[in-house]
């Protein structure tokens, strides 16, 4: 079986705050965080609050980010489902970030629809590259313990000659 990035496999709330988690949010803080550094380098200032309110306001992307996929995961008590799925087609995503165009891999899965939320699978490229239209999939859904799904492991059961 093969273990997923819980990130790319949830259905939480926080996957619609990306937009929240980006470069932008980062640059923000960074800036601030040096703005009261060199605020308290001039005033000879040495109170401990201020290192921890720098600390606090570096990390809120953070945890803002990957703190409900975390509690999701981590509270989730629920029986594992295992769910057969067969590769419906293979699709590459190209996208642009600070380190240039990057790559995305998923497959779209023919699911019942109380499962329709993993019907775009993403997967590794090595994954993406063994994979082929009509194999067969048996993914370890769990309910999770706020409520959102999420896909636990999969695994590729047969490949189409």
């Amino acid at each position: 079986m093969y273990l997923m990035m819980v990130a790319a496999s949830i259905n939480a709330p926080s996957a619609h705050l990306k937009t929240l988690y980006s470069g932008t949010v980062w640059v923000i803080c960074i800036v601030l965080s040096l703005a009261i550094v060199i605020y308290q380098t001039i005033t000879n200032s040495k109170n401990n609050w201020v290192l921890a309110f720098i600390f606090v306001l570096v990390s809120i992307p953070m945890i803002y980010q990957s703190y409900p996929i975390l509690m999701n995961c981590y509270f989730d008590t629920s029986e594992s489902i295992y769910v057969e799925a067969s590769v419906i087609e293979k699709t590459v995503s190209e996208y642009k970030n600070s380190k240039g165009r990057g790559y995305s891999y998923s497959a779209e899965l023919n699911l019942d629809k109380a499962y329709s939320e993993f019907k775009h699978f993403k997967l590794s490229k090595a994954e993406y590259n063994r994979l082929k239209v009509n194999s067969k999939l048996t993914l370890e859904i769990k309910n999770g313990g706020l409520g959102y799904k999420w896909v636990k492991s999969y695994e590729i059961v047969n490949l189409p000659k």
